[in-house]
């Protein structure tokens, strides 16, 4: 038996296209859009599937299964690489460089141009060409023993106090440290506390901390490191704005000086001085004088 209702329900139509409040999607959408204003149409989607990618040269995105190159995944977007980078896994951490450029591929502290794109080595790097991928930058070969470094007159020298191991001169260039130093909050070597001493108060290293607390540690320094950079170059940007506008206003007071100038103006002949010297000078020619001549 059939009642009314369910007669009228499987007469009613099914809806072909999907609406979006006052937007009526077009049939045959792209298969990455949901909803669409064109058919077949990756960049004409009201909304993704997937992935959201920023077009190029206009306005406007485009739904993707899979970033493009230059472009890497950022939730559910796909961010673009730096111009510096053939593809990255962050926007200024790149994975591939462009033409013939080598990868700096050294992951220390003390090299904060890893993961950049660059023409040359910078010094103390040199270039690796065994991967058919991607020519790198990468630390080079030490010819001394462990505790030495060789020096840019290639000589062999002693690493510093705080390393163990190392690539050039300092706590900075430490690869690993040495007894009774860390490097897990800051990322370079440094003396271990003692028991009275304060990490923050004293510029050491807690050497009794576990590995979670140290990878928290690090985790916590790395953003401050991030925040400090910031600081610094806020400051240097500030000193030469100031230094700009000092220049400027000493620039617009001179010039404002220069005009406020007091000139002592000439005495001013009347022009009764003026006719009575002219008198003068012609009354010292007599006639006589000029017939004498004659």
């Amino acid at each position: 038996m059939c009642f009314d209702g369910d007669v009228q329900s499987k007469n009613e139509p099914t809806p072909a296209t999907i609406s979006f409040g006052d937007l009526r999607s077009a049939p045959d959408c792209h298969p990455e859009c949901v909803g669409c204003s064109e058919s077949r149409s990756a960049v004409s989607c009201f909304a993704c599937k997937h992935l959201t990618q920023s077009l190029r040269n206009r306005a406007g995105f485009k739904c993707v299964s899979h970033c493009d190159e230059g472009y890497f995944v950022e939730g559910d977007k796909c961010g673009a690489c730096s111009p510096n980078c053939r593809s990255c896994t962050k926007a200024e951490q790149c994975e591939t460089c462009p033409g013939a450029k080598l990868l700096v591929d050294v992951d220390h502290y003390a090299h904060l141009d890893h993961r950049q794109c660059v023409d040359t080595c910078p010094p103390g790097l040199e270039a690796d060409y065994t991967s058919a991928i991607q020519a790198r930058c990468i630390l080079k070969k030490n010819i001394c023993s462990p505790g030495y470094y060789e020096s840019q007159n290639s000589v062999c020298t002693n690493c510093d106090d705080a390393c163990t191991t190392c690539h050039g001169p300092g706590p900075l260039q430490c690869d690993s440290c040495a007894p009774n130093y860390s490097n897990f909050s800051v990322g370079y070597c440094r003396p271990c506390c003692t028991d009275k001493q304060s990490p923050m108060e004293h510029h050491c290293e807690d050497c009794t901390l576990s590995a979670s607390q140290r990878a928290q540690m690090r985790h916590r320094s790395g953003g401050l490191g991030s925040f400090y950079i910031f600081v610094v170059v806020l400051l240097v940007l500030c000193c030469a704005f100031g230094v700009i506008l000092k220049t400027y206003a000493n620039g617009m007071w001179n010039s404002s000086s220069r005009s406020n100038i007091d000139y002592t103006p000439l005495p001013a002949q009347s022009s009764l001085t003026l006719n009575e010297s002219s008198s003068e000078e012609e009354s010292e020619f007599e006639p006589d004088d000029v017939i004498a001549t004659k």
